[in-house]
């Protein structure tokens, strides 16, 4: 494998071409497709509360927060501070959430170039370039205001600084090489903890499957680098982090942050595995890039990319251990799935060399047949992506929230029932809520429980949470409100009489 190479005009046209086409298909449902989700509800009201009250942390009534931040802050302080200081600057909303997570699609885009480039060759970095911007599940979850794609970005830098660091590449003291990697890996778990938190163990396995008498040295540089923003992400969201009993149920939470046995989740996990498509297209792409791994007999690889490949592996075999975790959330797989679509092309050119040399009545299998292959890819992710992704689509936050804050007016407050991607929207300082938040139950005081003073002048609730949340309340609900309007025959809107 070479490392960088000379880009003529094609290979620049067709990285235009990829750029303009990811603008293109992101700004034309901007906030609508993918829709507004709870989790990235979560994330920009925390960023929001940054903004207005600097706090990390979302209110469930004016001035009454969680006692517990650690258990809602799913995106960590790389991704909620900056996108406070985007609220700051251009106002708060949906739009300025995914505009915010634009600007980290091209940081990514940027990323993957580069780091292809460097370690695999101008043509795997243009082939990764465009299996990224063709592959649904890259805008499904990547352009969602979360801790994934920036999670990955930290993953990506720091695996190849750490990839190369034994060359001095990046600075002639070896040692600055592994904090910088350390200080990336460590704000790749402190972004996304439940995606990159295996990034400790993988890290550890790769210096001790190193075989040198300087891995143990190196890995306490990495781990020292990556000291910095694991603590400011423990100062952050672990209130009296001092204290052993916040770490006795902050370990509770985070051994299990899925509210069901572990068990039961890798059960239906173990069975939902083999119906999805994905899973066995990336199956695939596995077993090429292992093959690559395992017989690199030629050095084919340089030693900074058979690393770089084998700490993607590692990091792999617990994503999916983590996707097995859980109940069947395939979001947990993105990190894997981005990493093996990078190293697809270099791993399907050595896999089709290894061929040529083994069989050797197939020697005109060459490099055209590698690059239609690939190309065959390309076109049918998007052919995927354009018509058969189950990318879901709704307006139905932003309009109910337009509605509700055009009567809400400058003085009258609100309740919103189980619904956050609603209640991001509101007010901070006008707002009740209460939410079912999954490992956790019930988060806040349900708005109809105050006192008839303290009552919400408007509520807002989903026909799916009335028998749950409503009707316990039923009486209140009936004595003290009216009906104001059904928006989508599915978001009821009350008003105090």
């Amino acid at each position: 494998m070479t490392s960088a190479e000379r880009w003529g005009m094609m290979e620049w046209v067709i990285t235009a071409c990829a750029v303009i086409f990811v603008c293109a298909f992101s700004l034309s449902a901007l906030t609508t497709k993918p829709r507004i989700g709870v989790d990235e509800s979560i994330t920009i009201d925390i960023a929001h509360h940054i903004a207005e009250k600097g706090v990390l942390n979302i209110s469930t009534a004016p001035g009454v927060y969680p006692s517990r931040p650690y258990t809602i802050a799913a995106t960590g302080y790389a991704v909620t501070y900056p996108l406070a200081w985007f609220f700051n600057v251009f106002g708060f909303g949906f739009v300025q959430a995914r505009i915010y997570m634009l600007c980290w699609i091209a940081i990514f885009l940027a990323s993957v170039l580069y780091v292809v480039d460097e370690l695999f060759g101008k043509y795997a970095a243009l082939f990764a370039l465009m299996f990224m911007v063709t592959f649904a599940t890259f805008y499904d979850i990547g352009r969602t205001a979360m801790g994934e794609l920036p999670g990955f970005i930290f993953f990506l830098w720091g695996t190849h600084v750490l990839a190369r660091a034994r060359a001095g590449f990046y600075f002639r003291a070896k040692q600055n090489s592994y904090l910088l990697a350390g200080l990336l890996i460590g704000l790749a778990v402190a972004t996304k903890p439940s995606l990159y938190l295996s990034l400790v163990v993988v890290v550890v396995i790769y210096f001790l499957t190193e075989r040198r008498v300087i891995a143990l040295r190196s890995m306490m540089l990495v781990a020292l680098g990556a000291a910095l923003p694991l603590f400011v992400w423990v100062y952050s969201i672990f209130p009296y982090f001092w204290q052993v009993a916040t770490w006795r149920e902050a370990y509770g939470f985070l051994a299990n942050p899925f509210g069901r046995p572990l068990l039961v989740n890798m059960w239906y996990s173990l069975r939902v595995l083999p119906q999805s498509s994905t899973i066995w297209y990336f199956a695939v792409i596995a077993v090429c890039v292992a093959w690559m791994f395992v017989h690199n007999k030629g050095r084919e690889l340089s030693n900074e990319a058979h690393a770089f490949v084998k700490i993607a592996l590692l990091y792999s075999v617990f994503g999916l251990f983590y996707f097995l975790r859980s109940p069947g959330w395939f979001r947990y797989l993105f990190a894997m799935e981005l990493m093996l679509l990078i190293l697809w092309y270099p791993a399907f050119c050595h896999l089709v060399r290894s061929l040529k040399n083994r069989l050797p009545k197939q020697k005109h299998i060459g490099k055209h047949v590698v690059l239609g292959i690939a190309a065959f890819m390309v076109v049918g992710q998007l052919a995927q992506l354009l018509f058969f992704s189950a990318i879901l689509e709704s307006p139905a936050p932003q309009e109910v929230s337009a509605y509700v804050l055009e009567r809400l007016g400058d003085t009258k407050t609100v309740g919103v029932i189980d619904n956050q991607q609603i209640a991001a929207l509101m007010p901070i300082d006008r707002r009740y809520q209460q939410f079912w938040w999954t490992g956790v139950g019930l988060v806040g005081k349900n708005p109809l429980a105050y006192d008839r003073a303290e009552l919400p002048d408007y509520l807002v609730f989903e026909k799916r949470t009335q028998d749950e949340f409503v009707l316990p309340y039923q009486d209140v609900l009936d004595q003290y409100y009216t009906q104001d309007t059904l928006i989508f025959r599915t978001y009821y809107v009350f008003k105090k009489k």
